[in-house]
């Protein structure tokens, strides 16, 4: 049964990471207390890792990180991409910050394309995903 936030808000100190509203598409999380909101920007895996939803840009959705580990593998890093044209941006700015494993991986026909990296370049091709909207 879905969590009615109008009688039931998400307040408590227990209600860290769950999803506003609550469904599988939440952009919002409830990040209770002033300390919370802290160690979230300060990165604190505590923290990280209790969040069940997140704005696309800040945290893959659930569904993306299962394509991309099935795509990708747990040995391999990549993200996937809706063009050709985006991905190929991708790897231009993972190379153009130093990154040396940015390859081109074709899905469906070219319905979409990932990027994969080995795990060093990862945080450049994340930026990239955050940055460029």
């Amino acid at each position: 049964m879905p969590c009615n936030l109008l009688t039931s808000p998400r307040w408590k100190a227990e209600h860290l990471g769950l999803p506003m509203p609550d469904s599988p598409h939440a952009v919002s999380v409830s990040l209770p207390l002033w300390q919370h909101n802290i160690k979230y920007e300060e990165g604190d895996p505590e923290v990280i890792g209790r969040l069940q939803a997140a704005y696309p840009r800040f945290c893959l959705h659930p569904f993306v990180r299962r394509l991309c580990h099935d795509v990708f593998g747990a040995e391999n890093a990549g993200l996937i991409f809706p063009s050709t044209a985006a991905a190929k941006r991708a790897i231009d700015y993972v190379v153009w910050r130093g990154g040396q494993s940015a390859r081109l991986i074709t899905l469906a026909d070219q319905m979409a394309c990932g990027v994969a990296v080995d795990p060093d370049d990862f945080p450049r091709l994340r930026e990239y995903w955050q940055h460029a909207g």
